[in-house]
């Protein structure tokens, strides 16, 4: 296959790194998951309270996160580009079609490895957090929204947030839709 590629074929190559980078990130910022590449790791060098502490950690984890949207728009400018670069007849020729469709889901599949491994590491991280000993009943509007309503008086403690976590919980379903779409009875999007 390689030798029915032209010139271009490097450019093809780079640009579908391109696109299975900015999808990779993209996923990751959805779901609030920072990729060790992406983790600041300065800490304050002095004695303080946890709630300092606590500040710190936040900044951290905010700055990360604008590094990696940052990241993405480099990531499609250098897209756009590099769509430029490749011949038109190039995008055109089956051949490459079929090469670009191969590459991409070799790439796209390192690339979700790669996530579900940081998504269940983060899942772990957060089962470990919650017990038994930790429930309390509480009063839940019943509006309709009465599980997104529980879900975000655990995460946040504000069952107001309901609407971050239904659109969140969304995301994952999209993410993974695959997965999801025997357990829907209409289109996952």
């Amino acid at each position: 296959m390689e030798d029915v590629l032209d010139c271009n074929s490097q450019e093809m190559e780079k640009y579908l790194r391109y696109v299975s980078h900015k999808d990779f990130i993209s996923k990751c910022v959805r779901h609030g998951i920072v990729p060790e590449g992406f983790k600041i790791n300065w800490n304050i060098q002095i004695d303080c309270s946890d709630e300092i502490l606590n500040k710190c950690e936040k900044i951290k984890q905010d700055a990360s996160v604008k590094l990696m949207e940052l990241t993405l728009v480099a990531c499609e400018e250098k897209i756009n580009k590099l769509r430029s670069d490749v011949c038109v007849e190039d995008l055109n020729n089956d051949d490459h079609k079929l090469f670009s469709k191969r590459k991409l889901a070799e790439l796209t599949q390192k690339k979700n490895e790669k996530f579900y491994k940081l998504l269940n590491c983060k899942l772990d991280f957060l089962s470990s957090l919650v017990t038994i000993d930790n429930f309390q009943e509480s009063s839940i509007q019943m509006d309709g929204n009465c599980f997104y309503r529980c879900i975000a008086k655990e995460i946040y403690n504000n069952d107001n947030k309901h609407e971050i976590v239904r659109q969140k919980i969304n995301n994952h379903m999209k993410d993974l839709k695959d997965v999801y779409k025997e357990y829907v009875d209409r289109s996952i999007t």
